[in-house]
């Protein structure tokens, strides 16, 4: 599994002067979501310093019930990202899931990667997999080769090795080395498609140049077999 957490937008980069941060605090005041939003990035960028964590989170919380859902996966995100996951679960999963069901597809990313990773599973294998393939549709490769995965290994979840070779051939195609091996195992094994051992050398090189090492030793030993 790719077990990578994608992570909202900080402003260290950006070069905010100290009117843009005033005029963020007026604005917030005035009842303006984004305002709050963009001064608790402020906040969590470092730009200015925060009260305290709580002024952040509240900032946060403030713009989500105002119908931002960016600030409700950036929210999830900082629970994630600070203090302990397992006091904060219940809020890192509500918020990722709001931003989700709001057209935020990274936070249906993060919600199933936080599940899958979660020992007690809280959720069913299926429902991960829905998320997982949401935000493959979006272009989040890690997403697609994840589900992958899921449908190849069958735990949880009927296995189908026709859409694990779906997956892995679009997280191959995003240049996703793990999911170029695993679709070079498919074709060698004959799973999911014709056994293809031309196509699986093929593939096992591009794993082999982008870093697998065992992809490496595959392709050479059908290369000898020519």
């Amino acid at each position: 599994m790719k077990n990578i957490l994608l992570f909202g937008l900080l402003l260290s980069s950006i070069n905010l002067s100290a009117d843009t941060i005033e005029e963020y605090k007026q604005s917030c005041i005035d009842g303006f979501a984004r305002g709050c939003y963009n001064l608790a990035l402020v906040y969590e960028s470092g730009k200015e310093k925060a009260k305290n964590t709580q002024n952040i989170i509240n900032l946060y919380e403030k713009s989500c019930k105002s119908e931002l859902p960016k600030a409700c996966y950036q929210l999830a995100s900082f629970y994630e990202r600070n203090g302990d996951k397992v006091i904060n679960s219940s809020k890192i999963i509500k918020y990722y899931n709001i931003a989700c069901k709001k057209g935020i597809v990274k936070g249906c990313y993060n919600l199933a990667l936080f599940y899958d990773n979660k020992a007690d599973r809280l959720i069913n294998m299926a429902t991960i997999a829905k998320l997982y393939e949401k935000s493959c549709e979006a272009k989040i490769i890690d997403g697609c080769y994840n589900v992958g995965i899921i449908y190849a290994k069958g735990k949880g979840i009927k296995q189908d090795n026709f859409k694990a070779k779906k997956f892995y051939q679009k997280a191959c195609d995003g240049d996703v080395a793990e999911g170029c091996y695993n679709l070079g195992l498919m074709y060698a094994d004959g799973k999911g498609v014709r056994q293809d051992y031309t196509k699986a050398k093929e593939l096992f090189g591009k794993s082999c140049d982008k870093g697998i090492s065992q992809g490496c030793k595959n392709f050479a030993i059908l290369n000898k077999q020519k």
